[in-house]
């Protein structure tokens, strides 16, 4: 499903191989950090630089290097921002989810910076939500850790298969 999905709403283009290499991750990083609060790094440095090198090709052969360029800076903004707040404190931020960042941010920043902000609002609402909920229903304390890589999978979902309709209203903004 979630390859057809990014079939659908990507079309079959040269960039669609680099999506589907990032949401099979996405699954497979969710799952595990739901268990064991780990997003490893034989998962998400590989992906990385998978993705890298399809985004490269996607550019060369479609001749959207800038595209490419706002994927890459995307990627280091996110890294940078997931960094300093693993620095600020690492007991809330684990450094899995600054690794995954260069990921979310490559991804979403081939669709434009906008996908990447709407992808990391999305995931941190998404995770209020849920979080909100299991500490009303007792389910959750207050200090117990959370699995933040399973919401920036989702909020990168949403941005991915939602976004254009998400950003609609806005598109009439000058940013």
């Amino acid at each position: 499903m979630l390859f057809t999905g990014a079939a659908a709403r990507q079309g079959w283009n040269w960039e669609l191989p680099a999506f589907l290499v990032m949401l099979a991750s996405l699954l497979a990083l969710s799952c595990i950090d739901v268990e064991m609060l780990l997003l490893p790094l034989r998962i998400v440095y590989p992906t990385f630089l998978l993705m890298s090198a399809l985004f490269v090709l996607a550019a060369g052969l479609d001749h959207e290097w800038q595209r490419l360029l706002t994927a890459l800076i995307t990627a280091g903004a996110w890294y940078a921002l997931f960094f300093v707040l693993n620095l600020a404190s690492p007991r809330i931020l684990g450094f899995g989810d600054v690794r995954l960042a260069l990921v979310l941010g490559l991804g979403l920043g081939w669709l434009g910076w906008r996908y990447a902000v709407l992808g990391f609002f999305l995931a941190n609402l998404i995770g209020a939500v849920i979080g909100i909920a299991l500490i009303a229903t007792k389910r959750m304390s207050r200090d117990q850790q959370i699995p933040y890589g399973v919401f920036l999978a989702l909020g990168a979902g949403v941005a991915i298969y939602a976004g254009p309709e998400i950003l609609a209203p806005f598109a009439s903004l000058h940013w």
